[in-house]
């Protein structure tokens, strides 16, 4: 079970597009894996959360593998909070902002990126009727991004414009 988990993690890291140089380096850092028992309420809460969410992306479940690498990716971008904080974040960003720690620097004294991949900037703008309308800028792998233009009956609409990204790594 351990070197299947294990496994699992390294399998997620590549979706992602983590540089084969910073997963060799978190894992060997990484340690052995433990299992405990959990007498903490908010963390029996938080993993029932999880299976919940897990049954909304269930159309992304391979029942042939043990490895669900198709889920990781959404799975990864679902806002959580951390036991005793108030505050939402993103796993995939906390994430990639833990493993900044694995980076070289090169002859600048420049941090390379935690990214290996190409990757796209989605401009996401947001318009509700009666409210000014919103953008944000998201990094997406070049393999999985998607453009979406909705219009739904409420007079909201959502743009996605999927723009390349100079230079690829971290945006």
């Amino acid at each position: 079970m351990k070197d299947l988990i294990r496994e699992a993690i390294i399998v997620a890291l590549r979706m992602e597009g983590v540089s084969e140089t910073v997963i060799d380096r978190y894992m060997a850092d990484a340690g052995e894996i433990e299992f405990s028992k959990t007498a903490n309420r908010s963390m029996v809460a938080k993993l029932n959360h999880t299976i919940y969410e897990l049954r909304i992306t269930q159309k992304c479940l391979d029942k042939s593998s043990l490895i669900q690498r198709y889920i990781s990716i959404p799975m990864g971008r679902y806002s959580q909070t951390s036991p005793g904080e108030d505050e939402y974040f993103v796993p995939i960003d906390r994430m990639l902002e833990c493993l900044e720690i694995y980076l070289d620097e090169d002859e600048n004294g420049i941090c390379q990126s935690v990214l290996d991949v190409e990757l796209y900037q989605l401009k996401i703008k947001i318009e509700i009727e009666g409210f000014e309308g919103s953008w944000c800028r998201r990094p997406s792998p070049s393999g999985i991004y998607t453009i979406l233009s909705r219009q739904s009956s409420i007079s909201r609409t959502i743009t996605c414009t999927c723009l390349k990204s100079e230079g690829g790594g971290r945006m």
